[in-house]
């Protein structure tokens, strides 16, 4: 039985979010404990930067505001109308997608408590390895930074200290990256649709553990400078609070991969 096919299997004592059944809860990726930022490209997606009230909802819309579903209101938005990425309609497998332009695109929330904790778990569906994905770090710095990038996974205390996970397969289309991300630098690990890297750990400097600080969500990008721009596509975006176990991770991929058939 495939890996995601033994998540299915598991999902079946939980209905799926199109088919609830017997009047019990749908599942969402909310039923998985210590979800703190939930990005769907179907829905809450604006045309405005501030105060958004005009739907993107035409192939082309330009996204100024992409609303948090988990809750915690880390919503995401362009520091610019020059930086709103674009809606794009029916993409893969028959879902919206918001696409950034690798140039000057990118959305970031506020700093935010949510995001104040020592441990994560981040899940993207995209099309590309392009540069920088998603970056949790303290404020407008790089530093006590969460980064999923390229086809990697990094732990980055600050400038030239960081344990960076690389992975040994580069997917040639869409795919799901997972990272999962423990307090200390080792304890970093990288998924690529399910897979896990089995690539050592290169060490730059002296990173230390992750600290519990406010934080800034930034999609497409890093730090107040906007450097190393993504071009490429996102699918849903999920950071949860906490190292997933392996089943609540299976759990979440295979939803995933269900929803979006990437592997």
């Amino acid at each position: 039985m495939r890996r995601h096919e033994r998540a299915r299997a598991r999902r079946r004592n939980l209905p799926l979010g199109r088919f609830p059944a017997g009047g019990a809860a749908a599942w969402t990726p909310a039923s998985v404990a210590g979800l703190v930022l939930w990005l769907d490209p179907g829905q809450g997606l604006y045309q405005e930067r501030s105060a958004p009230t005009t739907p993107a909802s035409a192939d082309g819309h330009p996204v100024g505001t992409w609303l948090d579903r988990s809750g915690s209101g880390a919503n995401v938005s362009a520091a610019s109308d020059a930086a709103r990425p674009v809606l794009k309609k029916a993409v893969k497998n028959g879902r919206d997608v918001v696409r950034l332009d690798g140039s000057d695109d990118g959305l970031l929330s506020a700093n935010l408590g949510a995001f104040n904790f020592t441990a994560a778990t981040i899940f993207v569906v995209r099309s590309s390895t392009d540069s920088s994905a998603v970056s949790v770090a303290d404020g407008n710095t790089l530093n006590n930074e969460f980064l999923v990038y390229g086809n990697d996974a990094y732990h980055h205390t600050s400038n030239g200290n960081s344990v960076r996970r690389p992975h040994q397969t580069t997917p040639a289309g869409w795919f799901l990256q997972t990272v999962v991300f423990g307090t200390t630098p080792a304890d970093l690990q990288v998924y690529l649709n399910g897979v896990a890297s089995n690539q050592a750990a290169a060490t730059s400097g002296t990173p230390t553990d992750f600290t519990a600080v406010s934080r800034t969500a930034r999609l497409g990008f890093r730090g107040s400078g906007g450097v190393e721009r993504y071009g490429g596509d996102f699918g849903p975006v999920l950071v949860y609070n906490s190292k997933l176990s392996d089943e609540d991770r299976q759990l979440v991929e295979g939803q995933l991969n269900e929803d979006w058939d990437l592997f």
